[in-house]
């Protein structure tokens, strides 16, 4: 729509303030081990105060050029302090472990936190032409750069097992320095099975640590067509696969999860956009959006712990719908509203605490005050209402024992964004 703005230059600033908080409750009957409940909370909070956004807009007779740089996706910074349950659960069950050897074991606990950060920042160029009084044709290339960072560790993981012989008296005691004792006892001290499980053990409940970061880059060709006549407005846009792969620099990686070196894809899915606008006496306008994201085509990382693609675990692509209402109430003021639902259909297995996708219903409210004929202020807030989604599964602790293992995931989020907008114009012929 650039090519029907008024002749001469525009451009917007704008900022984003996004509180977001990713909550997996796991019920794992191993975490008896370290509490008194089978289920456990892990929270990431994310806050981010700066998430700006810069457009220019170049309008001359039926021509535009454009361009913004900005922030262009990502799932931003979380924290969580207390670790992930994916990780804990694998020491959870080590008091079970340990008592099927004989020896008495109830308790453990560890230190363990996650944090991690991803952003996408975007640069965009492109131009429009107005091909008849009603219609416009625009192109643009948008250069895509990822960045994600994690840091974290699990330390001090500790364990009360009771083997008098030992001096072992059912007090808590670093789990590493116990078995690495029992590990280095001469042969025909204890039983050798029980030697040979202290050793694996030992470097199992070692402190670990991860700090790595990806880093890739990608360009996205984006095509579209915009119509507007008599109140009546539409547009249809296509942004095509962006083929990205991210190149690990890992520092420390007591996981394996982060290989220094190694490459994952991380592609952009294809996007096509439509939407549909009518506005009535100058003074009240609607929108209809519908957006598709081809999953499906795309090509992502593997799912947490295992060798599938994410994309093969999509059963239908990512889909959008949104509606929107806008009031001029006066040559000051205009006010908006809006909603959008989300609708995801993937497999269980595609989630994970590092990712996960739950569908969503976004609701926003939005205000605009015109300082002057050149400067514009913008405010807006949206909440996002998510789905909560349960998967269930197992851990298996031996050839004999299987344990459930479920996990519900939820999520909150709110972005309050402010901006001006300012035009240095005059009204076209």
């Amino acid at each position: 729509g650039t090519a029907f703005m008024q002749d001469g230059f525009h451009f917007s600033i704008v900022n984003q303030f996004v509180f977001q908080n990713r909550r997996s409750e796991i019920t794992y009957k191993p975490f008896e081990g370290n509490g008194d409940k089978d289920t456990k909370r892990f929270d990431g909070k994310t806050f981010a105060p700066l998430l700006p956004n810069l457009d220019l807009v170049w309008k001359y007779k039926r021509f535009a050029i454009m361009a913004s740089v900005g922030v262009g996706g990502g799932g931003g910074k979380a924290k969580y302090n207390n670790g992930l349950g994916a990780f804990e659960s694998q020491f959870a069950a080590l008091p079970l472990a340990i008592k099927q050897l004989g020896i008495p074991t109830t308790n453990y606990s560890l230190s363990s936190r996650v944090h991690g950060y991803q952003v996408t920042y975007a640069a965009n160029l492109g131009a429009s032409v107005r091909l008849t009084k009603w219609l416009s044709f625009a192109a643009e290339a948008r250069f895509n750069y990822v960045t994600n960072e994690y840091i974290g560790h699990i330390k001090d993981i500790m364990i009360n097992p009771t083997l008098p012989a030992l001096g072992l008296d059912g007090t808590m005691k670093r789990a590493h320095d116990i078995f690495s004792q029992v590990a280095g006892l001469p042969d025909g001290a204890i039983d050798p099975a029980l030697k040979a499980a202290a050793g694996q053990y030992a470097g199992l409940v070692a402190d670990k640590e991860i700090n790595a970061e990806q880093t890739g880059w990608g360009i996205s060709p984006v095509l579209a067509l915009y119509f507007n006549h008599k109140g009546w407005s539409a547009s249809v846009k296509y942004e095509f696969r962006t083929a990205i792969t991210l190149k690990n620099k890992t520092t420390k990686d007591d996981t394996g999860l982060y290989p220094d070196g190694a490459k994952t894809a991380y592609d952009q899915p294809a996007l096509l956009a439509v939407a549909l606008s009518k506005r009535f006496v100058d003074k009240v306008t609607l929108t209809a959006q519908y957006h598709c994201y081809f999953d499906k085509d795309a090509h992502f990382e593997n799912a947490f712990g295992t060798t599938t693609p994410k994309q093969k675990l999509v059963n239908r692509n990512t889909m959008e719908y949104i509606f929107g209402v806008e009031w001029n109430i006066n040559k000051r003021w205009l006010v908006s509203c809006g909603v959008q639902y989300t609708d995801y259909d993937v497999k269980d297995s595609f989630h994970s605490e590092l990712g996960y996708q739950l569908n969503c219903l976004t609701a926003g409210l939005g205000g605009a005050f015109n300082i002057s004929d050149r400067v514009r202020f913008n405010l807006g807030v949206c909440h996002g209402f998510y789905m909560p989604h349960t998967v269930k599964a197992s851990k298996a602790l031996s050839e004999t024992q299987v344990l459930p293992y479920t996990t519900k995931y939820s999520r909150r989020s709110t972005i309050v964004s402010l901006g001006f907008d300012f035009r240095f114009a005059k009204r076209n012929r």
